[in-house]
């Protein structure tokens, strides 16, 4: 389950103007901000404002090395066997990652700013060409720097969910005083969504020269991604791995019993997620896409329209729209469908059986199997990335600190110490961490070397 992005490499700067601006008329406009941990800077006279300080804590250790993993050393349990091959897979005993994490403003409260904040995601991972290098989130916070004046512009523009944008040149910044603070740190840490994914036994990272690492069970060339090349997002399934290239097709690996890699004929693509034995992919125009295993119609998404966000989980799929609803469909026999009456959120993650929505105030919802406690988030604050996977999830926090909850049998929540953290992954018994200077740390179960991470260099948005 990865951390989420939209590329949007095929629109340029009018048009993604554009698509905001619509969602934001659509909207009731904001008459005071509601108070939220990141502090909003005071408007500067200069002719060139200084950008907010960021917070406190994750940017201090940017560039040192990273902490070494923990290793487990007591004899682990080894995991639940893999289907046979000549069976149909059964969710309810092998579960699937979904996306690992999504961001989120933290503090943004208000319903409109929950809508801008969703197409802002979108918007701030458009730009392939222009990343920061991963260690330097001082630097990337002043380069993503926002108007602080400018309202919304009543220009000519034709955008609506699910069609692409037409627009006239020169379109008006659309950030508020109130809102630019926010969307600063949120724009920054975004551009780390799908960098990471941690799957059943293997993990997969993205390399700031666009190349992928993948270790693990390599059963069916899951890991076989040392060929690809251009890359601006990874997924990791139970069984196989999907990347999202800058042209906006997709190539996947691994087992393909359910055409779960039949992704060569998808293109316009900004978005992927790979479940359990299913792949879904985000069009352009908010149309959803998806292949493979389809027991509880997991793949029937071609009337979904207006998507922003999307995550595959173990037997369902669930879509993110505009204005901070939520749609889902397949298996829903413990619940996990039951989102239909969520709001205000701003990113998905689909685990085995339970799904996590990220809410605008920094809160964490959740529903389905809580057998071992993987849905007991409502504790959680000031958290702006989520990943779930069959039996736990993981939560980071804005100061770059994680939180986790669910089955910790072999140590895959024991992240309290780790620091300095820009992107989380949940995976089947182990969690993976990206640090702000491209290592990556992680914790619990080892068994096909899927934590073997710890060599990882430059592991970031692609420059």
């Amino acid at each position: 389950m990865t951390q989420k992005i939209f590329t949007y490499y095929a629109l340029n700067e009018d048009e993604k103007a554009a698509i905001l601006r619509e969602f934001l008329a659509q909207q009731k406009p904001v008459q005071a901000p509601v108070p939220n941990p990141v502090p909003i800077p005071e408007p500067q006279v200069t002719a060139e404002p200084e950008p907010p300080a960021p917070p406190a804590g994750i940017f201090a250790a940017a560039g040192q090395q990273a902490a070494q993993r923990t290793e487990i050393a007591a004899p682990l349990p080894q995991p639940r066997q893999a289907q046979p091959e000549n069976e149909q897979p059964a969710p309810a005993a092998q579960k699937q990652p979904s996306k690992a994490g999504k961001w989120i403003a933290a503090g943004i409260a208000a319903a409109a700013v929950c809508a801008a904040a969703a197409v802002i995601v979108v918007l701030s991972r458009s730009r392939k060409s222009d990343e920061l290098r991963t260690g330097d989130i001082d630097s990337l916070i002043a380069e993503v720097s926002m108007d602080e004046t400018a309202p919304v512009q009543d220009e000519t523009t034709t955008a609506s969910a699910g069609t692409d944008a037409e627009t006239t040149r020169n379109a008006a910044p659309f950030y508020t005083t109130a809102e630019s603070s926010i969307m600063q740190n949120f724009a920054a840490f975004n551009k780390y969504y799908g960098v990471i994914s941690a799957g059943y036994r293997h993990t997969v990272g993205l390399q700031e020269s666009g190349l992928v690492l993948a270790t693990g069970e390599d059963n069916d060339d899951r890991c076989n991604t040392y060929e690809w090349a251009d890359m601006v997002q990874v997924s990791a399934g139970s069984y196989h791995s999907v990347g999202l290239k800058d042209d906006g097709t997709v190539v996947a690996t691994g087992e393909n019993e359910n055409n779960e890699c039949e992704v060569s004929n998808w293109s316009d693509i900004i978005d992927v997620s790979a479940g359990y034995n299913h792949t879904v992919g985000l069009m352009k125009d908010g149309s959803v896409v998806a292949t493979g295993w389809n027991k509880y119609n997991q793949c029937d998404v071609s009337n979904w329209t207006g998507i922003i966000d999307v995550s595959a989980g173990g037997g369902f799929t669930v879509g993110l729209k505009a204005n901070g609803s939520v749609m889902a469909i397949g298996d829903n026999r413990l619940g996990q469908c039951n989102v239909s009456d969520w709001s205000n959120i701003v990113a998905l993650s689909a685990g085995g059986d339970h799904t996590v929505g990220l809410k605008a105030d920094g809160t964490v919802i959740a529903i389905g199997d809580n057998e071992v406690g993987q849905c007991n988030t409502n504790d959680w604050s000031n958290i702006m990335a989520i990943s779930a996977h069959d039996y736990h999830t993981v939560g980071l926090k804005l100061d770059g600190t994680v939180v986790a909850t669910g089955d910790n049998r072999y140590g895959q929540c024991d992240v309290s110490g780790w620091n300095n953290i820009v992107a989380v992954s949940a995976g089947q018994y182990y969690t993976i961490g990206l640090r702000a200077d491209g290592t990556v740390v992680a914790t619990g179960l080892n068994d096909y070397g899927q934590c073997n991470v710890s060599g990882w260099k430059n592991i970031g948005p692609p420059q």
